[in-house]
């Protein structure tokens, strides 16, 4: 594993491990906020699943899911299951070279940056989502072109 991957690695580790205010899963957390441009965020609530074929953002991208670690655990946010989340998060941020934010609670979230996790006061508030101002059509019918 080279060095800048490892450091990587152990620093998601770290920010996983953070205790979270948010022990139950519920009222909208884990989120996953993702950075568009400047004031223009998209907001998708976490779910965790046990079909691998069903991982990532629905059509409308008001949901996330994430392959359960601890399907056993009902709703507690377990530390697995953060580690997941930040992880899926980190892949999401370096493949789309976007900023990204997992909120797990009103005060306990991990930013994503390409190359890197960094430690966030709040989560971002305000701006736009597009597909609640209409600029992502969600839903789009399939049409057979003749």
């Amino acid at each position: 594993m080279s060095s800048n991957r490892r450091k990587k690695s152990l620093a998601t580790a770290a920010f996983a491990a953070l205790p979270s205010e948010a022990t139950r899963i519920g009222d909208g957390y884990p989120q996953l906020v993702v950075r568009h441009m400047a004031a223009v965020y998209q907001r998708a609530t976490v779910e965790f699943t046990l079909n691998p074929l069903h991982l990532g953002s629905d059509a409308g991208a008001r949901l996330y899911r994430v392959l359960d670690p601890t399907p056993d655990a009902g709703e507690v946010l377990t530390p697995e299951r953060r580690a997941a989340t930040v992880d899926a998060a980190g892949v999401m941020a370096e493949a789309g070279q976007r900023q990204l934010c997992v909120t797990f609670g009103p005060k306990d979230m991990v930013y994503l940056r390409p190359g890197g996790v960094v430690c966030g006061a709040a989560a971002p508030v305000g701006g736009l989502d597009p597909g609640e101002v209409g600029l992502v059509q969600r839903d789009i019918p399939h049409e057979e072109v003749n």
